[in-house]
Parts: C-alpha cells; structure tokens; sequence
C-alpha cells in the first residue's frame, strides 16, 4: 500500500465515523425526522469492515531469512521490526472489530431491515436489474428507537474511532520510516 492508499483509507475511515456519529444522533428521533433514503446510506456506515490492507509479505520475508538483521543503520533496523510489529496489532485489532460487525451488527441488521430496499435505493444499476423488494418497508423508527441497536452502533463507533487513531498512528510511522531512507539516498 502506498501512502495515496494509505491517505485514502484514512479518509474513508473518517467518513464511517461521521456517518455512525449520525446514526447515533438519530437514535430515539421520531419517524418524521427520519427519511428513509438518508438512513439507508447511514445504515451502510454501521456494517463496513476495517482492512488497512499493508502487504507486509516482503519484510516479513526479510526478517524470516535473516536479511533484516544484516542492516547495518540500527535506526532503520529497529523501525522495520517495529513496523511489523504494530501492523500484526493493527490487524489483530481489524479482526477482532470486523468479527463482532460480521456476529452482531449485521445479523441483527438483518432481522430488522430490508437490505434490498436500501440497496434498491443506493445503487441505481442494482434497482435496475432487481428491484425494490415486495415485503415489508423498513421501520426505522422502530430501529431508532431500539437500545440493542443504539449499543451495537455506539460498539462500531468505538471501533471506527480506534481504529482512525491506529491508522494514524501507521501513517505518522510510515512517514517517518520515509524520512530515515531519504536520508539514505
């Protein structure tokens, strides 16, 4: 990944974390403050999974064979296995936010909307090719009004703003990783 990608994943983190916060400022509104068509591309912001997504597979490499102990700068040494290091965190910390979303949040999402209403209505090609669904609407003043879900949103806001300052913390590292080999050039 590189740092345009790294940037862009910020971004689209910080986005999920605007759209929860407006979820969460929803919850115990009444059906006539809340429109459908919003909600529905909120919803989307509650369900994404976190991947970072640093291909660490040719230092990972490097420091199996034993090429990153050879470094002879021990600054440059030290932030490589650093690097990988707070990566494998990094990951760990993706996995265990994207489990409870893939347990919690989107089987309880889905006893309680019609997803195909709201992918009808946020993909135009989708609502094209297959439609709007003929079963019941969403009720979104029920899922406002729902403790359940009002916990599990505020669960995902935690994990997104975790997971902003985790990201940050790489990009600062990355940056700084790209300041020690400039000076090598």
């Amino acid at each position: 990944m590189n740092q345009f990608q790294l940037k862009e994943s910020i971004q689209d983190l910080e986005n999920q974390t605007n759209g929860i916060k407006t979820v969460m400022q929803l919850m115990g509104d009444s059906k006539n403050e809340i429109e459908s068509t919003v909600v529905d591309s909120l919803i989307t912001f509650v369900i994404e999974d976190h991947h970072f997504g640093l291909d660490m597979t040719t230092l990972q490499e490097a420091l199996q064979n034993g090429e990153l102990s050879v470094l002879k700068d021990n600054d440059l040494r030290t932030s490589l296995y650093s690097l990988l290091k707070y990566n494998e965190r990094l990951e760990q910390r993706e996995e265990i936010a994207n489990y409870d979303n893939n347990n919690f949040n989107i089987p309880f999402l889905y006893k309680k909307i019609n997803s195909r209403n709201i992918s009808a209505r946020v993909n135009g090609e989708y609502r094209a090719e297959i439609g709007y669904s003929k079963l019941e609407t969403n009720n979104f003043e029920s899922l406002f009004g729902n403790r359940e879900f009002e916990n599990l949103v505020e669960s995902r806001l935690y994990y997104a703003k975790e997971m902003m300052t985790n990201y940050q913390k790489m990009e600062s590292f990355l940056d700084y990783l790209h300041d020690i080999l400039g000076k090598k050039e």
